[in-house]
């Protein structure tokens, strides 16, 4: 009586594949030529489909836990940056955090990780990081004496022209130094709004139009 013969899914694959490589000949002879049983050989073709399924199966469960692994640490290195430059109330959005996260992966030795839309969304919720806005800073002009001199000198102060000597200007400014107003945040974390830089270039426009004419119009 022979010995059983226990063959694993990866040997019974190899086998499938030496058989298909062979002339056509009977299956005793084909069971000599790869050293096995005939009623091995002859199970493993009628099973041949869930053996092949079983090792795409396999190899599946082994590629998921290889990236499983990868994302761990990529996301452990990142979650550690995040919280650094947060406590220094820097702004960060999505952009800047996945080509922050390829390029910690490279510092590891690991060339082969994308930062994709999906692992950005999964490791935004594994996190419990979302896009907020930061509080802005409390205002510094004086609006209520503004308003008082505007009641108590306009008036005055346009009864010295004429209507057709009165035109209307106003200016705004371009603040090329200024922060985003939103950035990623822990969903407990109330982000404060820094000072916002005063440089700026200033723009003048001048409305080609005058008192008199508004008051004809009218």
């Amino acid at each position: 009586m022979s010995k059983r013969q226990d063959l694993s899914a990866t040997h019974k694959c190899d086998l499938l594949k030496s058989y298909d490589m062979l002339p056509k000949i009977s299956l005793r002879d084909a069971a000599a030529r790869l050293n096995v049983s005939h009623y091995i050989l002859n199970r493993i073709l009628k099973n041949h489909s869930n053996i092949e399924r079983a090792i795409m199966d396999n190899e599946s469960d082994s590629r998921k836990r290889k990236r499983a692994g990868k994302e761990e640490v990529v996301d452990k290195a990142l979650k550690e940056w995040f919280l650094q430059v947060r406590k220094k109330d820097a702004r960060i959005n999505g952009p800047l955090l996945r080509q922050k996260a390829e390029d910690l992966t490279k510092k590891m030795g690991k060339d082969d990780f994308v930062a994709t839309e999906g692992w950005f969304q999964r490791w935004k919720k594994r996190e419990n990081i979302s896009f907020i806005k930061t509080h802005e800073e409390q205002g510094e002009a004086d609006f209520s004496a503004a308003q008082s001199w505007f009641k108590t000198h306009w008036t005055d102060l346009l009864s010295q022209y004429s209507p057709s000597d009165i035109f209307n200007a106003d200016e705004t400014g371009l603040y090329f130094r200024a922060l985003p107003e939103h950035t990623y945040a822990l969903k407990l974390d109330k982000a404060k709004g820094a000072k916002t830089s005063k440089e700026r270039l200033t723009i003048c426009v001048v409305m080609c139009c005058y008192v008199l004419l508004c008051v004809v119009s009218a």
